[in-house]
């Protein structure tokens, strides 16, 4: 007689959205169809753009009806630490409990701020909720860290995003590499591709490129993505004129356009200093053979080798973002070789069908 399949319900954002859960998991579930023994259904919760006060309740609701009527045998919830779903989530966790359904709990984005209210006066609050989860997913080995500092007793599980290996053409790669070392040297080309957000050192790459621009420096720069920070970034262009055939912003960006612009860059920045978890889009650079540079924030410490996938700057400044820029435009050998490097890296530990797999058996041993 065949098993029985493991039953598992996933709690996220509408898939429909622009972000790095949705995603996830827009890649993770076709494959998740595919695994032998596990059935899964995904609840939406949240409303995005048009969220009210209203919302965490209909979102209260409408998870427990699923839960009623679908039975999972594992809820698998998708917070972030902050404000926005950790008290949604936690009453979550508590509605399955009662009816002693195994809990997984994967933490996306992590708030330092939020973290230390949690230290300050919700610990207690955490541990009745969501400390009787079953196990944990994070994206870093800190955040790993505080779990267990807060009194975490179950598994917690350290694994990374996910990148769509579906149309990444290597050749085409290679050979836009190669092309570095052809002489007269073609541009170098940057690609800040995320949420534009302030602390994202978006502000700072454009006056990093200025900065080359005035040194003599054939450098354009794309910027990819909405947010918060658009204003003050187009006001920062407009400011210099000089910039005006050197910078191109084309919004967010997905499917066959942000294909695109990864195989025809040469260098990632994200010299950010927002509490990231693990930046889907600096995996995606490094598939796609892109020097990275960055900071040390979040997952990218578990991993990252700046002395082989690209440098760290030593700050969130101009100056600082310059300064590992430039030797990259004088050392094209060097692209070359750290592009090389990532493709094959981000191949063996980033590709979706490898970490679909880790989480796969995630649910097999909660669900055992």
């Amino acid at each position: 007689m065949k098993p029985k399949a493991l039953k598992v319900m996933i709690i996220g954002p509408n898939l429909s959205l622009s972000g790095g859960v949705a995603n996830y998991y827009t890649l993770f579930l076709p494959m998740l169809q595919q695994a032998d023994g596990v059935e899964a259904a995904y609840v939406t919760v949240g409303r995005g753009e048009k969220s009210s006060f209203l919302s965490p309740l209909r979102d209260q609701c409408a998870v427990r009806r699923a839960i009623e009527t679908g039975r999972p045998m594992i809820v698998h919830l998708n917070p972030s630490l902050s404000y926005k779903s950790f008290f949604r989530d936690a009453f979550i966790v508590m509605s399955a409990k009662r009816k002693n359904i195994p809990v997984i709990v994967f933490f996306r984005g992590w708030s330092r701020s939020f973290e230390r209210l949690i230290d300050l006066c919700l610990r207690p609050f955490f541990l009745r909720t969501y400390g009787r989860a079953d196990a944990f997913i994070v994206l870093a080995s800190e955040f790993e860290r505080k779990l267990t500092s807060w009194g975490v007793r179950c598994a917690i599980h350290r694994t990374s995003t996910m990148v769509d290996s579906r149309g990444i053409d290597q050749e085409v790669i290679r050979e836009r590499l190669s092309s570095n070392l052809k002489s007269p040297s073609p541009p170098l080309k940057l690609l800040f591709m995320s949420r534009v957000e302030i602390s994202k050192g978006v502000l700072e790459t454009v006056e990093a490129v200025s900065r080359l621009v005035a040194k003599g420096v054939d450098v354009r720069l794309t910027i990819a993505g909405n947010g918060n920070g658009m204003a003050r970034l187009q006001e920062l262009v407009s400011a210099r004129p000089h910039l005006k055939s050197r910078i191109t912003i084309t919004g967010y960006v997905r499917g066959d356009e942000r294909r695109h612009l990864l195989e025809t860059h040469d260098v990632f920045c994200l010299p950010t200093s927002h509490g990231e978890g693990m930046p889907t889009a600096v995996l995606e650079a490094m598939a796609f053979g892109l020097v990275v540079v960055t900071r040390p924030v979040g997952g990218l410490v578990d991993f990252f080798l700046p002395s082989r996938m690209g440098c760290y700057a030593e700050d969130v400044s101009p100056a600082a973002i310059e300064e590992v820029l430039l030797p990259l435009f004088e050392n094209r050998q060097k692209l070359v070789e750290i592009g090389l490097f990532n493709m094959g890296y981000a191949k063996e530990h980033f590709y979706a069908e490898r970490v679909s797999n880790e989480i796969i058996k995630i649910y097999k041993e909660v669900g055992a």
